[in-house]
């Protein structure tokens, strides 16, 4: 039996999703909602500079049919499961089949961007994470229903994800339209000599 076959993983969306559900992230977690692995994979898909799912700007933000089609048959098929907080995790055979993937898909550098994009964005709350991609790629906020909520508190936003190491204080000034002087001095952060 291989996975690749029964479960059409040679395909660029399924077998990236299989090792995104695979890999833990900042916090030791595998288990991820629907949101966050539409903007993990958009956020590793800008790192890569690879187009291969189609993307819609949406309600919130950009988000992929695709995506959520190969959730549905990987939950159908029984490779993920969802618990009763949203989040998906792979089930024994979705382990299985995600070592089939990994050694023959996926090359060592996209797997360290699929985990550096769910170390990213994995632990944010849905606002930073809103935010984040926002301002990362402003394109995808396009149609957004929280947009105005998002910049409203776009300087608290953009302090919280300096605070949790996710940006430099350079993107924190560009996102806010600042110095990186101005943005230090903003969030409190003294400098010493």
């Amino acid at each position: 039996m291989s996975y690749t076959e029964d479960y059409g993983l040679d395909s660029f969306t399924r077998s990236r999703i299989l090792v995104l559900l695979h890999l833990e992230d900042s916090r030791g977690e595998k288990a991820t909602d629907i949101l966050r692995i539409n903007k993990e994979m958009r956020f590793f898909q800008h790192l890569t500079k690879k187009t291969q799912i189609d993307f819609s700007h949406f309600k919130l933000g950009d988000v992929s049919d695709e995506i959520r089609e190969t959730i549905d048959d990987f939950e159908e098929s029984g490779l993920i499961e969802q618990n009763n907080r949203g989040k998906y995790a792979l089930t024994e055979e979705g382990e299985e089949a995600e070592k089939e993937v990994q050694r023959t898909d996926i090359s060592p550098k996209e797997k360290d961007l699929l985990k550096f994009s769910k170390d990213t964005l994995n632990d944010l709350s849905d606002d930073e994470l809103l935010g984040f991609m926002y301002f990362l790629l402003p394109e995808t906020a396009e149609h957004s229903r929280v947009i105005d909520r998002i910049n409203k508190n776009k300087e608290k936003i953009v302090k919280s994800l300096y605070e949790k190491g996710k940006i430099s204080a350079k993107t924190a000034a560009d996102w806010t339209g600042t110095t990186k002087r101005e943005i230090l001095d903003r969030f409190g952060i003294q400098i010493g000599m």
